[in-house]
């Protein structure tokens, strides 16, 4: 694998330019927030990144017709649902065709045991999906951009116009982890680019959503009473997963907001699990109407007074949520205010395919789901817990984010940086909460960039 780095200094932000994907025309910003000074790649060992064509996300006119014409037939084809017994009991919502711990068929919520069960997840397998993007003539990501490397080699190309073709083998395997009342088909667009770019994906859903255990009869309510059970959860499903479908090196992750703070969390506790990983708009510290000490004060004191499963007032219900959405979409065009064309296109298109399912409409916190997210953030940003971070990691955050809050993911890098930690950071200006549903221009640089990380990774395995 040929790459290098090199850094270019203004008066506002420092850039780390990939020389390989500046040859390709593709200039992807490294800026810092304020107080984020560089360390030297070859102290923190930062790897370099693979030499790649920049990739064309799905126009936002053609996003709808795309999806459901092209991408959910293809992922439904291959689609395998699966849990995981974590050993807790809990209930799952309308049960999907799959099968449980054991092997035995699921068909329908009355044959659900609910010790059975646990973590829902869903795999999508390279080698199913190369045969469906073969017969659909579905183009590959990943083409090595400049002159052929070992990348190159991986596909056939012995000389730049040559045409790719799709890899002979899934080149690692991708895990994501979603956010806060998310699912696994929020993540389906994301989990095509993967496909396509060669790796196998598996989605898991946290506890508390979608077909995952819930600690709560309440389907519109998210309960968590032990943050540390997102951790541990994933990484038995991981293991559960691996010895179902034999998952390929290297492991990859990909955690946005509350699934990137669970990804901090998973790489400060097993720093040899992932090959490397991707925090999106991580979820370090929610945006809260209140002083975040307050907001932790006061959901300690209703889980202590015995309230921890009461939802947090003054949050809309699914029906009043949706309401709003499509109000607000009639009187001025837009789902939300400040939304762009491609944010609204894939607003609209998720909200189509989540309203008519029950177990999507998470969409309360409980108090104890906030007393532990607000104590999940706190370890994860000690300065002991992040110089342990040995896995690169990556962290996006936009400019226009009001989820979460940009401190909390500058302080992070920050202590990254001074523990050396394999840390690299990207912004971008006019980017939103969820940078994978951007306009094309930053979905581009986003998946270019995760792609190129990612395949990297596949070289060096």
């Amino acid at each position: 694998m040929t790459g290098s780095s090199e850094n270019v200094e203004n008066s506002a932000t420092t850039t780390d330019v990939p020389a390989p994907l500046a040859q390709a025309g593709h200039l992807l910003e490294h800026a810092l927030l304020p107080g984020v000074r560089p360390v030297p790649a070859e102290r923190t060992g930062f790897p370099a990144m693979a030499p790649i064509e920049p990739v064309s996300p799905i126009e936002p006119e053609d996003l709808a017709h795309t999806m459901d014409t092209l991408v959910e037939p293809i992922l439904a084809s291959i689609r395998q649902h699966d849990w995981t017994n974590v050993g807790v009991v809990g209930k799952r919502l309308d049960g999907e065709l799959g099968e449980d711990a054991t092997g035995r068929s699921v068909l329908s919520e009355e044959e659900v045991d609910p010790s059975a069960h646990g973590i829902h997840s869903v795999y999508y397998d390279y080698a199913r999906f190369s045969e469906q993007a073969l017969i659909r003539s579905v183009a590959p990501l990943g083409i090595p951009a400049g002159r052929p490397g070992t990348v190159a080699g991986d596909y056939g190309l012995h000389e730049a116009s040559a045409s790719p073709r799709l890899r002979d083998k899934a080149a690692g395997t991708v895990f994501i982890a979603h956010g806060y009342t998310g699912s696994w088909q929020k993540f389906d667009e994301v989990a095509w680019y993967m496909l396509r770019a060669g790796f196998n994906v598996l989605i898991v859903e946290h506890r508390g959503h979608g077909g995952s255990l819930r600690e709560t009869s309440d389907p519109e309510l998210v309960r968590m009473r032990d943050w540390h059970n997102y951790v541990s959860d994933f990484v038995t499903a991981i293991g559960h997963g691996q010895r179902r479908f034999g998952f390929a090196r290297p492991y990859l992750l990909i955690g946005h907001s509350m699934g990137g703070g669970i990804g901090a969390a998973l790489i400060e506790q097993h720093p040899g699990l992932f090959d490397r990983a991707v925090l999106t708009s991580p979820m370090l510290t929610p945006s809260t109407p209140i002083p975040v000490d307050t907001a932790l004060a006061a959901a300690d004191l209703m889980v202590r007074s015995g309230h921890g499963a009461d939802p947090v007032p003054h949050m809309d219900d699914y029906d009043t949520y949706s309401t709003k959405l499509l109000d607000h979409k009639a009187a001025t065009g837009s789902y939300e205010d400040g939304s762009n064309a491609a944010l609204d296109a894939r607003t609209g298109w998720y909200a189509a395919h989540r309203t008519p399912d029950l177990r999507r409409h998470t969409i309360r916190p409980s108090w104890d789901w906030l007393a532990s997210a607000l104590h999940m953030d706190r370890e994860v940003l000690k300065k002991s817990a992040i110089a342990r971070i040995t896995t690169p990691t990556i962290v996006f955050n936009g400019g226009k984010d009001t989820m979460v809050r940009p401190q909390a993911e500058g302080l992070f890098v920050t202590r990254a940086r001074r523990a050396s930690a394999p840390v690299r950071f990207y912004h971008f200006d006019d980017g939103h909460h969820e940078l994978f549903s951007e306009t094309p221009e930053i979905t581009s640089r986003y998946f270019t960039t995760i792609l190129s990380f990612f395949l990297a990774a596949a070289q060096e395995e």
